[in-house]
């Protein structure tokens, strides 16, 4: 079985109000995602588009690596870059130079998903609001048996789409957002409330992320709280939601407690900010590492059982 990842690599350029000059990195919402999966077990792929040369420039990350590259197509013709600026607040943008509707070309189509789907078991997706494209790829998570994690783009998350959004969720696995979208998508500051939403409308798992704080694990008649991994090296926040999700996933498809599912988001989300872009060398001192540090976790009960009413 594997475990599939659909979604953009690209290269990210990081600006913060202390280093205004950090180079062109390799990252990308699928690239985080496959770090997540990829620090528990290497029976993950990665399907997207990439520019042209993609391969050559990146080759030493690739080999050390040796990430599967059947899904990887060269078909860009532009080097498109997404500047992500932080702000002092916390609040960021992220601005692709090749344009949205270009980056999103860089999404893998669904006939692509289709020929790498044959015994997978998880598919995470990081999509805005595309009603046809994510029908069909529940179509195939019936067709083939995988469970599916979306994990929705921050421009779609509007009140406007609150109730398509509801209607694809009930029919896959999990859905990713943070407190920050959930609150625009429900218009509410109201923890609870947004909380109560999810269950009421029966959405099956909602892995709500809120920041180093940790994450909530939504099920329709249970809440959990995961935190956040104590004492972690943060140099850069890029990419720890995508990278937990998928981790998130990899939990689910593995029939764990939801408690641990979200545990392994957190320890996953330790492991990509602790540098600029993905880890240079995933191994297996790391993955015994990850995995030893959310069994501790979930042992020693850092998670806890929320009582919906006192949230």
């Amino acid at each position: 079985m594997k475990y599939l990842i659909a979604s953009c690599v690209q290269e990210d350029r990081i600006l913060t109000d202390i280093d205004t000059q950090q180079k062109d990195i390799l990252g990308g919402a699928g690239l985080y995602a496959y770090a997540g999966i990829r620090l528990f077990d290497e029976r993950v792929e990665l399907i997207c588009n990439v520019e042209k040369g993609h391969f050559r420039k990146h080759k030493e990350w690739y080999e050390r690596n040796r990430v599967a590259s059947g899904g990887i197509l060269e078909c860009m013709e532009d080097n498109g870059v997404t500047v992500i600026t932080y702000f002092p607040d916390g609040t960021r943008n992220d601005t692709p130079t090749e344009g949205l509707k270009q980056k999103r070309k860089r999404n893998p189509s669904i006939s692509q998903i289709e020929k790498r789907c044959q015994e997978a078991r998880g598919l995470y997706l990081f999509r805005h609001l595309d009603e046809p494209y994510l029908q069909e790829a529940i179509r195939l998570s019936k067709k083939y048996g995988f469970r599916i994690m979306w994990e929705i783009a921050a421009d779609a998350a509007i009140g406007e789409n609150k109730d398509i959004i509801a209607a694809l969720c009930r029919q896959i696995s999990a859905f990713s957002i943070n407190m920050q979208e959930a609150q625009c998508l429900l218009s509410t500051k109201e923890k609870k409330q947004i909380i109560r939403y999810f269950q009421q409308e029966r959405f099956p798992t909602v892995f709500l992320r809120n920041g180093a704080e940790g994450a909530y694990m939504v099920l329709p008649d249970q809440v959990f709280f995961c935190p956040s991994v104590p004492g972690c090296r943060v140099v850069d926040t890029t990419g720890a939601g995508n990278a937990s999700s998928a981790a998130v996933l990899y939990g689910i498809c593995q029939g764990e407690h939801p408690a641990m599912a979200g545990l392994r988001g957190s320890v996953a989300a330790s492991c990509v900010i602790a540098q600029y872009g993905p880890p240079s060398e995933f191994n297996l001192n790391m993955r015994n590492e990850a995995e030893q540090t959310v069994i501790r976790m979930y042992k020693k009960q850092v998670w806890r059982k929320e009582d919906g009413s006192k949230i």
